[in-house]
């Protein structure tokens, strides 16, 4: 029987792709990006042509491709907010066009299933990293190799290619 894939990409401000195969970690990249002078300020574009070399090894019949559904959140900017539905387009627009499916999952759908009903707001951050660690001992989630705290981006994204793989494919 062929190994399942399932890649995660977290669309948010800082975008992280996640492999898991055999429920081990293959990769947890960071999107890199560049310094782009745009209305005259700076601004982080995204390096569409290494996103579009991850997509384009993907073997569509033998990978899942999960990814959060972005929703607007009162305090947050419409530029800001623009800009992650026009990459989130972007990323599925690239997914469509090799006839690779994806899924998209509600936050609360995989927060709930790993921590507890009654948590604080703050709280959700430092649970995923603990979580985390404990269902990958092997795996460091830092983010660069200078780093000695785990991201909780990194965490976030191994977690919900976790619940993917437990609870959906295996009902």
């Amino acid at each position: 029987m062929k190994s399942k894939y399932y890649l995660w990409i977290d669309l948010w401000l800082n975008w992280w792709f996640t492999l898991l195969k055999d429920w081990k970690i293959v990769f947890c990249l960071p999107t890199p990006v560049t310094k782009k002078k745009v209305w005259k300020k700076e601004r982080n574009i995204f390096d569409i042509e290494w996103i579009h070399n991850i997509i384009k090894k993907i073997d569509p019949n033998n990978t899942t491709v999960c990814m959060e559904r972005l929703r607007a959140m009162p305090w947050q900017f419409s530029q800001t907010w623009f800009s992650l539905w026009l990459w989130s387009w972007i990323i599925k627009w690239m997914l469509t066009v090799l006839w690779i499916s994806y899924v998209e999952i509600e936050p609360r759908q995989w927060q709930d299933h790993f921590f507890p009903k009654e948590r604080k707001k703050d709280e959700t951050k430092k649970l995923s990293i603990k979580i985390a660690l404990e269902k990958f001992k092997w795996f460091k989630f830092l983010k660069t190799s200078r780093s000695s705290v785990p991201s909780d981006w990194l965490t976030d994204s191994a977690l919900i290619a976790l619940y993917w793989h437990n609870v959906i494919e295996t009902v």
